[in-house]
């Protein structure tokens, strides 16, 4: 299984695991990444104000911007997909109703959306 990043949950894959003693197929998602055997490196380029956002970021995190920057993409895939499942579940289901939204926003403890619906 390929993961993006620590907890980003993005990548997934079918894997065999034993629960209790059962054998049984399920999905997995990536918590943490143990090593990486490839990299992709890029160059990239942004504003000063913004590059120095970034390096104080990783540095309030104890961490490497390179890593810093390969979680905030990895948020930022994840969102993406996440995204995408919700605008496929309404095609296939309807709109979400006010009440499935406050229940998701409760779940997750957040105050429901007065705007949502």
């Amino acid at each position: 299984m390929a993961c993006l990043g620590h907890g980003t949950g993005v990548a997934s894959s079918r894997v065999q695991v034993a629960v209790d003693g059962k054998a049984g197929a399920h999905t997995g998602a990536c918590d943490t990444i143990v090593c990486m055997t490839q990299v992709d490196r890029f160059s990239v380029t942004m504003p000063p104000e913004l590059g120095e956002g970034v390096r104080q970021a990783a540095a309030r995190q104890g961490t490497s911007v390179s890593t810093w920057l390969t979680e905030a993409a990895a948020d930022k895939l994840r969102n993406e997909l996440l995204g995408a499942a919700l605008d496929q579940w309404e095609t296939e289901d309807g709109p979400f109703t006010r009440a499935e939204l406050d229940e998701a926003a409760s779940r997750l403890g957040l105050a429901p959306r007065s705007d949502a619906a």
